[in-house]
């Protein structure tokens, strides 16, 4: 037991060398201010905290994407109907060809 929680500590103080998108990311997750603040080295719970609040950031970055381009499509549909209506030609939806 003793020789496993020697383990979690030694995992929870290993120190990880970071490339320049994770640089990035550390600023624009919020922990560091800038990046010059950031040590050579950082650990790897911060790296974790980093990994977790950008995981959210790319959820929330495909969903406003997914609405975006959905909101459009529907829109440039809308569009082109009432183009098509105050043209003349007849615009039939799918319950009129049901029907």
């Amino acid at each position: 037991m003793a020789h496993n929680l020697l383990h979690i500590l030694l995992l929870h103080n290993i120190k990880i060398e970071f490339n320049h998108l994770e640089l990035y990311f550390l600023v624009l997750t919020r922990l560091f201010k800038n990046q010059s603040e950031i040590p050579e080295y950082v650990p790897n719970p911060t790296m974790k905290r980093m990994h977790d609040r950008m995981r959210a950031v790319v959820i929330l970055t495909a969903f406003t994407l997914f609405y975006v381009i959905s909101y459009t499509s529907e829109w440039r549909t809308r569009r082109q109907m009432d183009i098509d209506k105050a043209s003349g030609k007849v615009v039939r939806t799918y319950a009129d060809i049901k029907s």
